[in-house]
Formats: structure tokens, C-alpha cells, sequence
């Protein structure tokens, strides 16, 4: 009859940059074949005892305990006991452990509150739990519970409802007659899951306990007495005892059917999941075989003879987003777009202008602030001549049209402004990039469509794995960890074309160049020539900033002369400026196409509730 609801706060992970959408999409999909429950506030119901106490006017005291395990913060609970059926409740009261709660309305912790009807007791209660387990008892005493007739006294009485909307791990029921009988002057059934167990002992005391009680699911117990135990019960005119005794016997009978069909299944599952096991087994064999000859026919790379030497020139004049594009497996970074930042401004159409603040009244001097310059009259120039790729075209269009309201500077500060607009921007932009190197053939076309095929793989897989979970269960896991596998390493099928194979390595050689040449007390034996196409390349190549600013250190001041896009710091610190802009540049930008925000929520129902 009691029910008891809970409140649960769920949150939405933090939506992850466009590099790491394949490995969310595959968690996704292995989510989707197991129903967990997300880690934010939840309670589990670890037990339920219930003492009564039968009298012989026909009242019944109840002391009931309830253990909960708490995941969060929970500072209230309530509780709801339907009336009907009963003569009414009164002496109602709340204690945890030895400590009594006070009926009172201020929802301080440690009181509590009661709404009463004639249908309906709500108590509600407060207190503050994080994390742990705790045991709270009601007492109160329920009025005509035991129903005297002339031939017989009934108990009939349903300590645990069905509205419940969480299992409970254990349900004890003990029952106390008003004196001591012999075991035969009592008869008792409990109903409920068809697991659950009865016993009468030597006083006539019952017990009914039930394990794991699935919610939504009652436990109730149905005692007859002899009906001079309950002498101030008010008498009822009909007899009873042989329409109860028939009536439970058919529910015996009925449930003993229900028992052997339950094994009967159990046993077929047993079987079905024995020979289901290696079915399972052979089909996770036969996933990864068949991803395996996709992989071996159309996914190996080509061969490429030699390996390059390190060299300071820049192997073609591939522009570096799709450079990015080219080495990272088709994948357009935040890196990629600061590179064409600093591609734009090494062509002319973009100056960088560090800003030195000025200091604060303690004298402490702030870091610098960078600034965007466009050269419009350039930009329409280039673009008109064709010189400005779409993805270019759209850069400029958006950092120096909406974001800057359409003036010719932007500081660095303000496009941090707008994370989520350039999160969103983004998105868009990198796609314009990955159409542009597409139309390059970049990868054999062969290879993409063998993974789209790996793909249809995996989905074929996570069908069957459905279907096995259902006839199999726990054995489905097995092929559920197979098409997750499958799906992630669809995306190594697709391989490079022989000659962009080489271009990849000959950059990969130049990241390496970089690096060692970045790497502490590093000695160059013949300087590079085009210092800042090095800086625009090493960006794309996602060689870290530290490194680039120990390589830009190691320049003579008349190589970095070169970078006349770039305004202030370079004499009183050669290459610091340049590094120090680049290193704000990829944060800024990192931080602002990687950003989002999470939201909650909470849910709740009738009938009570916690939170």
C-alpha cells in the first residue's frame, strides 16, 4: 500500500570536438544496447522490514524500516499509505536510529510534516544526506485491519504496494498475533513474486519475506485466526473461511503452474543461452573476419620506398588546412584553421598587432592582447582573382563580418566572446574544408567506399547483437564489444592514394624537422629559408607552441625579418612575440570550437518523493 518516488538528475555530457564524434558515435551505440542508468543522483531501496502487531480490538501497529542508499544530495522524502480499507491511522511518528523527528513546518532536518485525508497519509521529512546509507523507521497504528467473523478472523493487508517505481533488494514482514498460538490455529499466504516465502512459527508468528521485489510489484500476506483471538474486533455477519480456504487454493494451484512454467522456462533459457553462447561466438568471429578482409583489400596502405629525410622546406605548396586534413585521417582540427589564419596573414591579406596593456596602479604590466587586421581592398582583390579558396573566403567573411561588425580588426579577447557562435561556425567550416580536399583525391575513393560498407558491417552487427541480447543476454556483450570494434576501425579503412601517401610522410618528416629543431639545445647546421611557412605549417601539423617558440629562438633576427605581417615584439624579443601570439591564437580558438554547455534536469511523480 505504501509508495515511496525519488527524483533523478541527469546530465548531458560535454559535446566533444570533431575529432573524438567518431569514438562518441561508438559509445553511443554500445549505450544503446545495455540500458545504463547515468551516474548523477539516484537512491536505491537496500531493504524493507516491517513489524506488526496485531491487537485484539483489531488494530495493527506498524514499525517500518526503510534503508536507502543515496548517490548525491538528498535533503527530503515522503511517504504515502492509503486509508481505504482500514478504520483510519492515528499515532503517527519518525525516528532514525535513536534520534526522534519533531512534526513541524519549518523543513529544518530532523522534522517532518503530515497531510491527512480520508483516502490518504502523506508524511514528508527532512534531512541531509550525500552519499551514503540511511535507515529511517515510521511507527503508526492502523484502525479495523483485522476483520472478526463469526467462524473465522482475516488479516488481510498489503504491506508493500505496487506503486513503487524502484525494485527493493529485500522485503521482511513480521506478524505478531495479540497472544501466543499454536502453529495450527494459524493459516497464511503471501502473495506476490512467486519466489517469495511464508512460515508460521511455534507462537503463531508470521514471517513473509520476499528477495529482490521488482517495482511495481505488491507484497501482501493473508492470515486467518481463530476468531476468539480478536474479542473486541466488532463481529461481521458472514462466515468466510471456506470461500478463502477455496479461493487461495486455487491460487496455490495457479502459482504452482506459474512455478513449473517458470522453470520449464528457465530451463529452455539455460539451453538456448548454452547453444546461443557459441552462435555468438562464431558470429563475433565472423564480424571481425569480415572487417579484416575489407581492411586487407582496400585499407592497407601503399607501399612507399625510403623513408624522407628531415628537411626545413615544405614538400608542396598544399595549403595547411588540408594539409591538416591530409595527415590527421581526413580530420579538420582547430589547429587547421589558426594555420589558414597565418597562411592569410603571410600572404598579405592579415597583420597581427600585438597591444601591450597598459600596467595597474601596483605597476604589475598584464600580457599582451593580439589583434586581427584585415586588408580588405587585398581580400576583395584575391578573391575576385581567385586566389582565396571558399573555405578562405568564408574565414574572413565571418571573422570580420558579424563577429567584428564589420570593421577590419578583431582581438583575440573578443572572438573568445563568441565561443559558442564559433563552435557552431566551425562546424560548418570544416566541412568546407574536408569538400575542398575531397575534390584533391586525397584517398582512394575505393577505400571510402569499403568504409561505408565496414559501417553497414557494424550496423548488421548491433542488430544481432540486439536480437542476441534478447535470446542470449549476458552473451550478447560478447558481440556487442565486437560491433563496437567494428565500428571504430571502419574508420582505418579508408588509405591515401600512392602520391598523397608520400606527401603525408614527406609532412610527417617536416613535423619531425620541427620538433627536433624545437627540442632543447637543439644545434642547427644550416638555418631554413621560409621561417614563417614553417610557422604556418608547423601549426597544421600540430607541432606544440613551446617547441615552435624554442625554434623561432634559435632563428638570427634578419631570418625573421620574414614576417612582416606580424607587429610589435619581435626586436626586443626575437621570435617570443611571434610564439607567444601563436600560442594565444591555438587557445583561443581550440577553446572557443570545442566549447558547449551541459544541462540537467529532475523528474518526479504522485505519491511521494525524495530529493
Amino acid at each position: 500500500m505504501p509508495t515511496v518516488q525519488t527524483g533523478v538528475l541527469s546530465h548531458r555530457p560535454q559535446t566533444m570536438m570533431f575529432v573524438r564524434r567518431w569514438v562518441v558515435a561508438a559509445l553511443m551505440m554500445l549505450f544503446c544496447l545495455s540500458p545504463l542508468q547515468a551516474a548523477g543522483k539516484r537512491y536505491d531501496i537496500l531493504g524493507v522490514w516491517v513489524n506488526a502487531y496485531l491487537h485484539e480490538d483489531g488494530s495493527m501497529d506498524v514499525v517500518e524500516q526503510r534503508q536507502y542508499r543515496f548517490v548525491g544530495n538528498f535533503t527530503w522524502a515522503s511517504y504515502e499509505l492509503p486509508l481505504a480499507g482500514t478504520g483510519g491511522v492515528r499515532d503517527v511518528r519518525l525516528s532514525e536510529g535513536e534520534m526522534e523527528y519533531c512534526l513541524d513546518d519549518s523543513q529544518e532536518p530532523g522534522t517532518y510534516t503530515i497531510e491527512q485525508t480520508a483516502e490518504l497519509l502523506r508524511v514528508r521529512w527532512y534531512y541531509r544526506a550525500r552519499n551514503q546509507v540511511r535507515t529511517f523507521t515510521l511507527r503508526f497504528r492502523l484502525l479495523d485491519v483485522v476483520r472478526r467473523h463469526p467462524d473465522v478472523a482475516v488479516l488481510y493487508y498489503q504491506f508493500v504496494g505496487s506503486g513503487w517505481d524502484k525494485p527493493s533488494g529485500s522485503v521482511t514482514v513480521r506478524i505478531v498475533p495479540p497472544q501466543p498460538l499454536a502453529t495450527g490455529q494459524v493459516r497464511a499466504w503471501a502473495h506476490g513474486p512467486l519466489w517469495g516465502n511464508v512460515l508460521i512459527r511455534d507462537d503463531g508468528t508470521i514471517l513473509a519475506d520476499v528477495a529482490q521485489l521488482p517495482k511495481r510489484r505488491f507484497w501482501e500476506v493473508r492470515a486467518l485466526y481463530p476468531a476468539q483471538v480478536f474479542a473486541g474486533a466488532p463481529v461481521q455477519p458472514d462466515s468466510v473461511q471456506a470461500v478463502i480456504l477455496q479461493e487461495e487454493a486455487a491460487w496455490a494451484e495457479r502459482a504452482n503452474l506459474e512455478r513449473q512454467q517458470a522453470l520449464a522456462g528457465e530451463a529452455s533459457k539455460k539451453a538456448r543461452k548454452e547453444h546461443g553462447r557459441w552462435f555468438v561466438a562464431l558470429l563475433s568471429v565472423g564480424g571481425l573476419l569480415s572487417w579484416w578482409n575489407i581492411y586487407r583489400v582496400y585499407g592497407r596502405r601503399h607501399p612507399v620506398p625510403g623513408q624522407p629525410a628531415l628537411s626545413g622546406v615544405p614538400p608542396t605548396d598544399t595549403p595547411p588546412a588540408l594539409v591538416s586534413y591530409l595527415v590527421f585521417d581526413r580530420t579538420v582540427s582547430a589547429n587547421a584553421m589558426v594555420a589558414t589564419l597565418l597562411d592569410l596573414a603571410r600572404r598579405g591579406l592579415i597583420k597581427i598587432v600585438e597591444e601591450q596593456p597598459a600596467g595597474d596602479r601596483r605597476g604589475r604590466i598584464p600580457k599582451p592582447e593580439y589583434v586581427l587586421e584585415l586588408d580588405r581592398e587585398r581580400a576583395r582583390r584575391d578573391a575576385d582573382e581567385g586566389r582565396l579558396l571558399l573555405y578562405e573566403r568564408t574565414l574572413l567573411a565571418y571573422l570580420f563580418g558579424p563577429l567584428s561588425d564589420g570593421e577590419t580588426r578583431l582581438s583575440l579577447a573578443e572572438l573568445k566572446r563568441h565561443r559558442s557562435a564559433t563552435a557552431s561556425f566551425f562546424s560548418q567550416w570544416s566541412k568546407e574544408v574536408a569538400t575542398e580536399a575531397r575534390a584533391r583525391n586525397f584517398y582512394d575513393q575505393e577505400s571510402l567506399r569499403a568504409m561505408k560498407r565496414s559501417l553497414l558491417l557494424s550496423g548488421l552487427l548491433l542488430l544481432l547483437t540486439v536480437a542476441a541480447g534478447f535470446l542470449v543476454e549476458e552473451w550478447a556483450l560478447l558481440l556487442a564489444g565486437v560491433t563496437l570494434g567494428v565500428f571504430a576501425l571502419s574508420f582505418l579503412v579508408p588509405r591515401r592514394t600512392p602520391e598523397a601517401e608520400v606527401e603525408a610522410r614527406q609532412w610527417k618528416a617536416l613535423s619531425r624537422y620541427l620538433a627536433k629543431f624545437g627540442a632543447k639545445d637543439a644545434q642547427f647546421t644550416e638555418y631554413p629559408s621560409e621561417v614563417d611557412k614553417l610557422l604556418v605549417y608547423g601549426t597544421a601539423l600540430g607541432v606544440r607552441s613551446k617547441a615552435m617558440e624554442a625554434f623561432l629562438g634559435q632563428m638570427p633576427e634578419e631570418q625573421l625579418a620574414t614576417f612582416s605581417w606580424y607587429v610589435g615584439g619581435i626586436a626586443s624579443r626575437p621570435g617570443g612575440g611571434i610564439a607567444e601570439a601563436l600560442s594565444s591564437m591555438v587557445s583561443t580558438v581550440t577553446s572557443s570550437v570545442s566549447s558547449a554547455t551541459g544541462a540537467g534536469g529532475g523528474a518526479g511523480g504522485s505519491g511521494g518523493g525524495a530529493g
